[in-house]
């Protein structure tokens, strides 16, 4: 009796260990498997949807704005976004193409001027540089001179990180700060970081951001909050933005796939 009972508590044990580990690979895979399905941006007086497809390797291919303007996404075989389109009712109104370096990538938009029916905009270009980490340091930006020479500007951005997460956005104009960002965060997970049709560097952290001060070189100084309603898995449903003079309130509904 004593022998069937230590092996019915084994098999026991070994069953509530077995039903453990397969409920945290469920919760594991569903969290994995997360993705944006829709952003509702509700402002004073605008309300703004999008929803974004994504494609068999689980990149977003096209995001639908409330109203009907849209974007699409075009990838190398690397799934390096290589081009994004932006539409509205009168059809393709601008284009971002992107070129890769072994620790840079580079932006160039293309603008569509319907008063002299032409395209324009291909004299500017940003460089994004980054670090061992992947994470984006510096961004450069350029102008083309007469000659259509590429000529650096006295304009650019240094980027500081921590536990992947962007803690200070300084931009300079030559040796002068112009202003800077500092970011503090919660401990929960940035579902706009799975958006990866954005190089930008703010989109990039790893948890969200909970306050963002800015103090300019005139001595002027500001701060933006965000407050959010969190998921099962950790991703907010929900967040609030509010600036600190309390003229701009922003409301963003999260919904998942």
């Amino acid at each position: 009796m004593k022998t069937l009972f230590k092996i019915l508590l084994i098999g026991l044990c070994y069953l509530l260990v077995f039903t453990s580990c397969e409920k945290e690979e469920e919760i594991l895979l569903s969290f994995n498997s997360v993705r944006i399905e829709t952003i509702i941006n509700n402002s004073i007086g605008n309300i703004d949807t999008i929803t974004f497809v994504y494609n068999d390797n689980e990149l977003i291919s096209k995001g639908v704005h409330y109203g009907g303007m849209y974007f699409t996404n075009e990838y190398d075989n690397l799934n390096r976004i290589i081009r994004m389109n932006s539409y509205s009712s009168n059809g393709l109104y601008h284009y971002f193409i992107f070129q890769y370096d072994s620790n840079s990538i580079i932006r160039m938009r293309y603008q569509y001027y319907p008063y002299s029916d032409s395209w324009g905009g291909d004299n500017e270009k940003s460089v994004y540089i980054y670090n061992s980490q992947s994470n984006c340091e510096r961004i450069d930006y350029y102008t083309k001179d007469e000659n259509e020479n590429w000529v650096k500007s006295n304009y650019y951005t240094l980027c500081s990180w921590n536990n992947d997460n962007l803690t200070e956005y300084k931009h300079y104009d030559g040796n002068n700060l112009d202003y800077i960002e500092t970011y503090q965060y919660d401990n929960k997970f940035n579902p706009e970081r799975l958006l990866n049709y954005s190089i930008s560097p703010w989109t990039k952290s790893k948890n969200n951001p909970i306050k963002i001060s800015t103090q300019y070189s005139d001595g002027r100084k500001t701060n933006t909050t965000f407050v959010y309603n969190y998921n099962e898995y950790g991703y907010p449903i929900e967040k609030e933005r509010v600036d600190d003079i309390g003229t701009s309130s922003e409301i963003f509904e999260y919904e998942f796939r």
